[in-house]
């Protein structure tokens, strides 16, 4: 059965999301045996697990965020056991044990912040067959989305002094399943560690001034440490700014991130950039 693209539900624990582009992937880790007297295979055998992937990319919503509250729960996980993970839905197909492992968010210049996320899991998909949307999703408003022009890097709102040319965070977790013989899905899956990135382009240098030099407030002074990516919308209200608005906004806080690098760039026809790479580990 055919279905169109706008007759796909994306969803991530109940919730759609807006995806330009998704997809699921499923590799059986199979492998030629070669034993001895034969010069060819004598079976395809299971040598490793199965494995299946979820990514997609989409615009993010202000009030319906899922996969942000995802990385905050892994954040703030500190003794995973009994974590299942997450309900992830795709086309019809689904399972309640997917594992984020990474998600990535970028700001540029006039243009609408895209995210992208990656689940894997390690049991077999449900739903059995593709099937066209079943109208028990979720989605909320589309002028929701987050945009270039709404979001504040700095508190100071000081943006002609100390401009930002684009921004992006990465978030990434190392997930180990465990199996036991007789059982061919796993009995746990574990968090070994997970680490997040941020960078950003500016036109100001400055040397790093000691190991281990935090990003806020010696780079970026937002407030608390807070960058704000807010709803469209607040530009068509009169007197918005990084302060003066009230709205709804997805935070992300910046403290504890340690400067990696610092690296002055320049091309022909371009006015030099400084990019700025921070860290933090969990």
């Amino acid at each position: 059965m055919q279905f169109n693209f706008d007759n796909v539900d994306v969803a991530v624990n109940r919730s759609g999301i807006l995806s330009t582009n998704s997809s699921i992937n499923t590799n059986n880790s199979i492998e030629a045996a070669y034993v001895l007297g034969y010069s060819r295979p004598i079976n395809q055998l299971p040598f490793g697990s199965i494995k299946t992937t979820f990514n997609s990319t989409y615009f993010p919503v202000i009030n319906q965020e899922p996969n942000f509250a995802v990385v905050n729960k892994i954040k703030s996980m500190i003794n995973d056991s009994g974590y299942l993970g997450e309900r992830v839905e795709f086309a019809g197909l689904h399972h309640d044990y997917w594992f984020l492992d990474s998600y990535s968010l970028k700001v540029q210049p006039n243009n609408i912040v895209e995210t992208t996320v990656n689940y894997s899991t390690f049991w077999q998909l449900c739903g059995g067959t593709l099937r066209p949307k079943s109208n028990q999703i979720n989605y909320l408003d589309q002028g929701s989305c987050m945009h270039s022009w709404s979001t504040y890097i700095l508190s100071s709102g000081d943006y002609m002094n100390k401009p930002i040319y684009d921004f992006s965070y990465s978030f990434q977790a190392n997930w180990r399943p465990i199996y036991i013989i007789g059982k061919k899905f796993p009995v746990e899956v574990k968090l070994l560690g997970a680490s997040e990135t941020i960078s950003f382009n500016t036109d100001e240098y400055r040397a790093v001034l000691f190991t281990g030099e935090n990003v806020y407030p010696n780079l970026l002074d937002s407030n608390n440490g807070n960058i704000q990516f807010r709803n469209i919308s607040i530009i068509c209200m009169d007197g918005c700014d990084s302060t003066g608005d009230s709205s709804a906004s997805l935070n992300l806080n910046v403290s504890g991130f340690k400067i990696k690098s610092i690296t002055p760039v320049v091309q022909v026809g371009q006015t030099l950039r400084v990019t700025y790479l921070a860290e933090k580990y969990y």
